[in-house]
């Protein structure tokens, strides 16, 4: 059984009492502490805040170091993930990517995990960027993405089973990106390395053409379902 049919036959039907299972899971107490700590202390406080500037490896650093210490599963993060709406009117609660992507980084350099993740946005008002940042495991997102989803996507595979944001994979250089439903405009800031990113959904991929810049050598892939879209087939004559 493929991957994807594997995931999907386990979360096809995320119902009430689905979610409510998984919300008895246990969660570090230092879990949500650690994150209004990110959020407070390390995230920018100026109103001018660029996220073009945004010195992210830096963060996700500081974030790393804050869970090394913790005990916790990969059932946890998925609880950590059903319990970010106390944390949604923060100011920077879409940054809260970074922190879950060290979770999840750190517990799969720990244990060497397999399995995959999975992680609940789809009863959130506002979307988290920078979800699975430096990846290399298997990730399933339940609901939709901000921007850059993949961030310096290293190897593994992310599943979207919503939509996503402008520049998902950006700076990615392997594994890969599906996202069932659509995305926002693959922009010119994105430096696509290598990897593999599919979109499912009906709505076209725009600003492809004129604006990806590929790495010198990628054998990076884009697809709008079934149809590679970059790089070009080449015509045989």
């Amino acid at each position: 059984m493929k991957l994807t049919q594997q995931i999907e036959k386990e979360y096809a039907s995320i119902t009430p009492e689905r979610i409510a299972e998984i919300k008895t899971y246990s969660v570090p107490k230092e879990m949500p502490h650690a994150l209004d700590i990110f959020l407070n202390n390390f995230c920018p406080k100026n109103s001018t805040f660029n996220n073009q500037t945004a010195n992210f490896e830096y963060e996700i650093s500081l974030a790393m170091i804050q869970v090394l210490s913790f005990n916790y599963t990969s059932e946890n993060i998925t609880s950590f993930s059903l319990a970010l709406s106390s944390f949604e009117e923060h100011r920077y609660f879409y940054r809260t990517g970074i922190f879950l992507s060290a979770l999840i980084n750190v517990h799969q350099e720990k244990t060497k995990a397999t399995q995959p993740y999975v992680l609940f946005t789809n009863y959130l008002n506002k979307k988290i960027a920078h979800l699975c940042m430096n990846n290399k495991s298997i990730i399933q997102i339940i609901g939709d993405c901000g921007i850059s989803c993949g961030f310096q996507m290293e190897s593994g595979t992310i599943i979207v089973e919503g939509s996503t944001e402008s520049r998902v994979g950006e700076h990615m250089c392997n594994g890969e990106i599906h996202v069932k439903k659509n995305t926002a405009e693959i922009r010119g800031q994105n430096h696509f390395y290598g990897g593999k990113i599919i979109v499912y959904g009906d709505k076209p991929i725009v600003d492809i053409w004129g604006f990806i810049r590929m790495g010198i050598g990628s054998a990076g892939e884009i697809y709008h379902k079934d149809t590679k879209i970059y790089p070009e087939e080449k015509v045989q004559e």
